[in-house]
C-alpha cells in the first residue's frame, strides 16, 4: 500500500460521529471503501474515537484490509459490533479475524458475515474460534456458501465447545441441505446457550424442517427460523 495515501472525505466523515453515553456508532456503509481506507479506519475510528459500533457493509473491502482490521482488533477493547456484510473478503480474509478473535480479542460480541463468499473453509476458521471464544453473542452468516461440511464444523463446536453464542444465522446458505439436519438437531439439543437459530431459506426439504421443529420442543428458549 502507498503509505502517503489519505482520503479527506472518509477522515471527515468519521469525525462527524459524536460519542453518546459512551456508546459511539460509526456507520461506513456503502461508502466504496477500498483496504486503503482501512488504515485511516483503524487510525481514526477505532484507536482515536474508540467507536463501539462500525459498519463497514457493502465496500470493497478484500482480505488484505481484513488483515488491516484484525491486527487493529487485537489492541482493541471498546468495539463490540462490527458489520462486514458484502465486502469481498473470502475465506482468506476470514482467516486473520478468526485467529483474532481465537485469542486477543474479548470484547466483540456481534459479528455481521454475511454475503462475503464464505465456503466450509471459512466455516471451520470460524468453528475453531467458537471453540475458544467466550465473548461472541450473535454470529450472521447469511448467503454465503457454506455447506454441510461447514456446519458439521459449526456442530462440533456448539456441541462441545461454545457456551456463550445466543444468534447464530445461516440463512440462504443453498448448499446446506437435509444432509445438515442431524448436526442441526443435535446443535438444538445439546447447546444451551443458543437463543436464535436461522436456517430459512436453505435447501432443507419439509420433512428436515418438521425433524427441526421437532427438536425444539424439548427446548423452549430456542427461536428456530426455516
Amino acid at each position: 500500500m502507498t503509505t502517503n495515501y489519505s482520503n479527506p472525505i472518509l477522515e471527515d466523515r468519521i469525525g462527524q460521529f459524536l460519542c453518546d453515553e459512551n456508546n459511539l456508532l460509526i456507520k461506513l456503509d456503502n461508502q466504496k471503501l477500498t483496504d486503503q481506507d482501512m488504515t485511516i479506519v483503524v487510525e481514526q475510528a477505532i484507536q482515536k474515537k474508540q467507536c463501539t459500533y462500525l459498519d463497514l457493509q457493502d465496500n470493497e473491502i478484500t482480505s488484505e484490509g481484513m488483515s488491516i482490521l484484525a491486527l487493529a482488533l487485537s489492541e482493541n477493547s471498546k468495539l463490540h459490533t462490527l458489520y462486514l456484510h458484502g465486502n469481498h473478503l473470502f475465506d482468506k480474509g476470514i482467516y486473520s479475524l478468526a485467529q483474532i478473535l481465537t485469542s486477543s480479542n474479548h470484547t466483540l460480541k456481534i459479528l455481521g458475515l454475511n454475503s462475503i463468499g464464505l465456503t466450509d473453509v471459512g466455516a471451520e476458521d470460524l468453528a475453531v474460534m467458537l471453540q475458544k471464544n467466550r465473548t461472541l453473542t450473535h454470529l450472521q452468516l447469511q448467503a454465503n456458501e457454506i455447506g454441510n461440511r461447514g456446519i458439521l464444523y459449526l456442530a462440533e463446536a456448539l456441541t462441545k465447545y461454545n457456551t456463550t453464542l445466543e444468534q447464530l444465522e445461516l440463512a440462504e446458505n443453498k448448499l446446506v441441505n437435509d444432509s445438515s439436519v442431524d448436526l442441526l438437531v443435535e446443535i438444538i439439543k445439546h447447546n444451551r446457550s443458543l437463543k436464535v437459530l436461522n436456517v430459512g431459506l436453505c435447501t432443507i426439504s419439509d420433512s428436515g424442517k418438521t425433524k427441526l421443529k421437532a427438536a425444539t420442543e424439548s427446548s423452549k428458549d430456542l427461536q428456530l427460523i426455516l
